[in-house]
This record gives structure tokens, C-alpha cells and sequence, in this order.
């Protein structure tokens, strides 16, 4: 295998093995892509990157650790695909890693009191629910 030839990941095919993996670059506002996100992986796209990974986002609200990471909800969806048709134009592919921090976090940050692992059911929220199951008020 070649890192500059043409590769898999199960169905999807990379022009080449080369991947860029989730970090923290600073770039969201009010917890969305901004500008300057999009411009930072349209730029490794066009350099001919396989696959770049756009962040590690938060599931809910209470999954997020500082102000400037991505919180998956509808709101953002629009700027996300603005961003991924891009890196699809320019031959690369995307990703995004999601997660959620834990007690790895401050309530003002998490909307409330950070919680972690539990017994509660570990689904993912419904679409509009804004947050994750058992997350304590800040009050």
C-alpha cells in the first residue's frame, strides 16, 4: 500500500490514505462552524488531502468542554453541509468525530452541572431535544 494512491474506508473511497485527524483549531462561534472553518478545511482539501476530519463535536450541549467546539442540533446543519459540499468539490472527503466530554467540563459551559457515565440509556437525544438525557440544571 501507497499513502498517495487511491484507498477504502468500508464504502467510501479516498483519493488517496491520507487523513486529517479531528483537533482543536479554535474556529467555531457560539458553538457552529464559522468562516474561517470552512476556509481552514476547504484550504486541506484543495492540498489534496483524502479525508479531513472538520472537529470533535458535541452530541448535546452538556458534551461540550469550551465555548468554541461544534454542538450537533438542527441549527447548524446548514453551515455543516455548506462546508462538506465544499471538500466534496474539491476531491476530499469529510468527517466529523463526535463524543461527549463527561465530567470533563464546567456548568457554564454544559448548561448545567457536568455529568458522566451512568446507568441512564446512552441513545442519542431526539432531533430538537437540544440535550442529553439527566443533565442537572445550573440553578
Amino acid at each position: 500500500m501507497k499513502l498517495f494512491t487511491p484507498g477504502k474506508l468500508g464504502p467510501v473511497e479516498l483519493r488517496n490514505r491520507t487523513i486529517r485527524s479531528a483537533a482543536f483549531e479554535g474556529m467555531g462561534k457560539g458553538n457552529g462552524p464559522t468562516p474561517m472553518l470552512r476556509d481552514y478545511h476547504l484550504s486541506v482539501a484543495r492540498g489534496g488531502v483524502g479525508m479531513t476530519t472538520l472537529a470533535y463535536a458535541g452530541v448535546c450541549r452538556s458534551a461540550l468542554s469550551f465555548d468554541s467546539q461544534l454542538w450537533l442540533r438542527p441549527e447548524i446543519v446548514t453551515s455543516l453541509r455548506e462546508i462538506t459540499d465544499g471538500i466534496h468539490a474539491a476531491g476530499a472527503k469529510a468527517s466529523i468525530q463526535i463524543g461527549h466530554c463527561g465530567n470533563m467540563t464546567h456548568r457554564s459551559t454544559a448548561g448545567g452541572t457536568p455529568v458522566a457515565a451512568s446507568e441512564a440509556s446512552t441513545s442519542i437525544p431526539p432531533p430538537g431535544r437540544g440535550d442529553c438525557a439527566r443533565t442537572r440544571s445550573a440553578g
